[in-house]
């Protein structure tokens, strides 16, 4: 038996292209999403990346389960990787790291095939554009 140790965040949905008819939920979730964007702003500035200076995935499963692996070097993200479990709670996600990447107060949105996580890593405001593939 494995103990998730991390930290629960809620990622709250913004909007969703799907519209008030098809509420959100895992089988709508749940699909391989690429990394097109980081964004990365601190008290000297901000920088942009994408690939092949900025490389990363996002898997959501139909059964709740997550991985998340990120790597910008230029930002000091080297392979650095994620996994646990999210809940789908109305139009929001929790989700519970095993490897946390120090994600703290984090929002989501999803917009036709694009999820854009807002977060916050250590003193800096990043935030990462997938795109479901």
């Amino acid at each position: 038996m494995r103990t998730f140790v991390g930290i629960s965040f809620v990622l709250a949905l913004l909007s969703v292209a799907c519209g008030e008819d098809n509420p959100l939920n895992y089988d709508t979730l749940a699909g391989t999403y690429t990394l097109k964007e980081i964004r990365v702003t601190n008290a000297s500035g901000f920088v942009t990346l994408g690939p092949p200076d900025a490389t990363g995935t996002l898997v959501l499963t139909t059964t709740g389960d997550f991985t998340m692996s990120v790597s910008a070097p230029t930002l000091g993200l080297n392979d650095t990787y994620s996994a646990g479990v999210y809940a789908v709670e109305g139009t929001s996600l929790v989700f519970e790291d095993q490897d946390s990447l120090g994600v703290t107060g984090a929002d989501a949105s999803v917009s036709g095939n694009e999820l854009t996580l807002t977060s916050a890593i250590g003193n800096q405001a990043v935030t990462m554009i997938f795109a479901k593939v």
